[in-house]
This record gives structure tokens, sequence and C-alpha cells, in this order.
């Protein structure tokens, strides 16, 4: 079934757009995974630690701004 999800994901036109609240174990997890899901896009993080979560998306290489 999960199969049949990511299929219509990836067929969209316009991606899912999931904001992230919290930013610590499972929310680290949460986005590591869903970056990699076509027609998935996580445009806001919200987190106490801005400046940290900021430093670590980009040492992983991915795009972050305050």
């Amino acid at each position: 079934m999960y199969d049949v999800y990511l299929k219509k994901l990836s067929e969209q036109k316009e991606p899912v757009e999931i904001i992230v609240i919290g930013f610590g174990f499972m929310g680290f997890g949460f986005v590591s995974n869903a970056i990699n899901i076509p027609g998935v896009k996580i445009p806001l993080i919200i987190t106490r630690r801005v400046k940290e979560t900021t430093d670590l998306l980009i040492e992983k290489g991915l795009k972050a701004k305050i």
C-alpha cells in the first residue's frame, strides 16, 4: 500500500508541503526521510534552536536559511 501512496505523490504537479514543528531526535529523523520522497516539500521547520538547526541542515547538505 505504501508504494501506491509514493507513486501518487510523485505524479502530482504540485508537491505536498509539510511544516515540521520541533527538530529534536524525531523531527530530524522525519526530515531526513521525507526529503527523499518525491512530491514532498518541507518549506518550514519551527524550532527553539534556530541557529543549531540551520547549521545542522547545511552540514548535511540541505538548503536552509534563518
